[in-house]
């Protein structure tokens, strides 16, 4: 079974998302910083990654950097999670680096199609 990790410092929401991917088959592990998923990164070989773009500590954008360097095959499968809009800068960087953007309230027909483009991406 393939594992993703999620990353939010709301626990809730941790909750909402292991709930939609556990229901399209997946199992996940969860961080409540950018720090602690970068030490569970090292330990485990994750899939993909839902991470949070604005929390204390490492940023969404940051901690996708950090992925970047130690695991770029795994940085292409990086979904970054917002409740805003991103500014011009993060848009382009997004843009730019193929990172799939998921915007709240997330809905699980969304979350569905996010992943269902990741399986198809890596079909190829």
């Amino acid at each position: 079974m393939k594992k993703i990790l999620i990353i939010d410092d709301e626990p809730n929401i941790i909750e909402i998302i292991h709930f939609f991917i556990s229901e399209l088959g997946y199992s996940s592990d969860r961080a409540h910083s950018g720090e602690s998923a970068l030490e569970k990164i090292k330990q485990t070989d994750y899939w993909a990654i839902m991470c949070d773009l604005q929390m204390p500590g490492l940023n969404g954008m940051q901690i996708y950097d950090h992925v970047n360097e130690i695991q770029q095959e795994l940085s292409q499968k990086f979904i970054l999670l917002t409740g805003s809009l991103l500014d011009e800068s993060m848009e382009t960087k997004a843009t730019n680096q193929n990172i799939k953007v998921l915007m709240k309230p997330f809905h699980f027909e969304n979350v569905k199609k996010i992943f269902s483009d990741l399986e198809t991406a890596t079909v190829h």
